[in-house]
């Protein structure tokens, strides 16, 4: 209930950019459907 105060175009705009800083950082660990499996449980 945090965030219902909060657009949930900003809430996802904030976990696209974790998932594209995890991507960068984890880009050796992670391929593209392991981060899809990520975003299941975002």
């Amino acid at each position: 209930k945090k965030f219902k105060d909060i657009p949930d175009n900003i809430i996802e705009s904030i976990l696209n950019l974790s998932l594209e800083k995890i991507e960068e950082i984890n880009e050796d660990l992670f391929d593209i459907e392991s981060l899809e499996e990520l975003k299941k449980y975002l």
